[in-house]
């Protein structure tokens, strides 16, 4: 890892990567490679794609380019001193990293002169306002505006900025429709498992906010335009089959391997130490749980009620995996043992969780395209869907026209927070700024890439991470002083010495 220099800094085309904690400069280095890209490359501003996290952020970091590129005009118009000569107090905003450039430019004898650094400068500072300094969402309005043709879109987008009850009404639509119309014995065994109005809405809401989330995909043939009514009986009838002719088969086999692991995780305890607590297995069991399980079977009707299957304890408890796990990681590790009868526990699982966890699916899948044919109807998007086109997928092998146009518009790109990315975004990005004929700037903290709940996403941070190579790191701590650190851990230590 190396140490950021500001003016050493590379800005030839290429993946960088700057890792910078809180407090360490992020926005003031961004602000001076700004600076250093229109004097030194003479790339104009409106060839710069600057991209942060909030509207806010954004805002700041327009304010921080405007006072460093006046800075830079400054020193250059009044000759500024060094920060140390006499005098140097009295002309503002000369730090000394400007200092230093100014001295590696004026001492560069083929770089440009200084009145062309001024042309450059102010050229900049009036291109200020229409400059891309800007969030993601907002750079990924602004070209789908622009690049309206290749986007397939309209011109004058408009973004929902509120969903009006939209989210609540697509779930209401489909519990109507399609869940309250599913057999009612089947319908209260979804309530078992809390399949409910206020569940499905709440997956959509997240699903909605994050288009990198993904789903599975539905069962082979299940389809959205076929109602859940009509797909879900069918699925469960056929679980129920699959466990029978399973249990025919493993039921006794199952209760014997099962009290085989309750007599050897007995004997794990050491001497003189309480039992575990293997509850429901026991090695020499009181109950014959395959004649009642028999009976129960013998007793349903022939077709698969999911209610009784829910309220079956033994289903649910005793021969279903999620039990034999649970205790098996507590005694063996976070490896424990195969499953007995491996083909008979998961039958007991795809009963039992099945047809909820489908439902669940078929939900998700269709309110997510329903709540985008209700949006294309009114001629909105939301920011989510802003990604979505302009997302040119997984498979870099194909041809992303609108993101061509991107990356011929821009010459450098610099991305602050970028921790906060997801998969969606770093796909953008890549394919626009990172095939070697652009500057592509990533500065984030790799501590906070953990926050998926404000769009960080780890996995992504590594690939970028590796597509960057050795990153460069912000060390120095510029929002405290030594004489406040000094105190603080004083401050610490006599709180930790009265606790002890």
């Amino acid at each position: 890892m190396a140490r950021f220099d500001a003016n050493g800094f590379p800005l030839s085309p290429g993946v960088h990567l700057l890792e910078a904690s809180a407090g360490t400069g992020k926005t003031f280095a961004l602000a001076h490679l700004v600076l250093r890209l229109v004097a030194e490359r003479g790339w104009a501003l409106r060839e710069l794609l600057v991209v942060t996290y909030t509207e806010a952020a954004a805002a700041e970091l327009r304010d921080r380019i405007a006072t460093r590129l006046q800075a830079a005009l400054t020193a250059l118009d009044d000759g500024a001193p060094p920060p140390s000569a006499p005098g140097a107090a009295l002309i503002p905003l000369i730090d000394t990293t400007l200092a230093d450039w100014l001295a590696q430019v004026r001492a560069d004898a083929a770089g440009p002169d200084p009145a062309l650094l001024r042309g450059r400068l102010l050229l900049a500072l009036e291109e200020l306002d229409a400059a891309d300094i800007t969030t993601i969402h907002g750079f990924c309005r602004r070209t789908l505006q622009r690049q309206a043709l290749e986007a397939g879109c309209a011109p004058d987008l408009t973004i929902e900025s509120q969903s009006d009850g939209l989210v609540e009404q697509v779930v209401h639509d489909y519990w109507q429709r399609q869940v309250l119309a599913l057999p009612p014995s089947l319908l209260a065994g979804l309530q078992d498992a809390r399949l409910a109005p206020d569940l499905l809405a709440s997956l959509l809401t997240t699903l909605d906010g994050d288009p990198a989330l993904r789903l599975a995909p539905l069962p082979s043939g299940w389809s959205l335009e076929t109602c859940l009514s009509t797909l879900l009986p069918g699925l469960l009838q056929d679980r129920w089959t699959a466990f029978l002719n399973e249990w025919r088969q493993r039921g006794e086999a199952l209760v014997q391997e099962l009290c085989g692991a309750a007599a050897q995780w007995s004997s794990l305890r050491p001497a003189g130490a309480k039992a575990p607590n293997i509850t429901p297995y026991a090695a020499k069991p009181t109950k014959d749980r395959v004649a009642l399980l028999n009976d129960w079977i013998t007793a349903q009707p022939p077709q698969a009620d999911y209610e009784a299957v829910r309220n079956q304890e033994l289903l649910t408890g005793y021969f279903h995996p999620g039990t034999f796990c649970r205790i098996a990681r507590k005694l063996e590790g976070e490896t424990p043992r195969r499953l007995p009868q491996a083909p008979l526990m998961k039958a007991v699982a795809a009963l039992v969780e099945g047809p909820a966890e489908l439902a669940l699916l078929h939900a998700c899948h269709w309110g997510r395209a329903e709540l985008a044919r209700r949006r294309e109807r009114r001629g909105v998007v939301t920011f989510s869907q802003l990604l979505e086109r302009l997302d040119p997928g997984p498979d870099e092998r194909v041809a992303s026209p609108l993101l061509e146009a991107v990356a011929a518009r821009y010459r450098a790109a610099l991305v602050d927070e970028f921790q906060d990315t997801d998969p969606i975004q770093w796909r953008i990005l890549r394919r626009a700024f990172g095939q070697g004929q652009h500057l592509l700037v990533l500065v984030g903290d790799p501590k906070q890439a953990i926050y998926r709940f404000r769009g960080g996403d780890l996995a992504t941070y590594r690939r970028a991470a590796q597509a960057a190579g050795e990153p460069f790191d912000l060390l120095d701590n510029r929002r405290s002083t030594s004489a406040l650190v000094q105190a603080c851990n004083a401050l610490m230590a006599q709180i930790g010495r009265a606790h002890v």
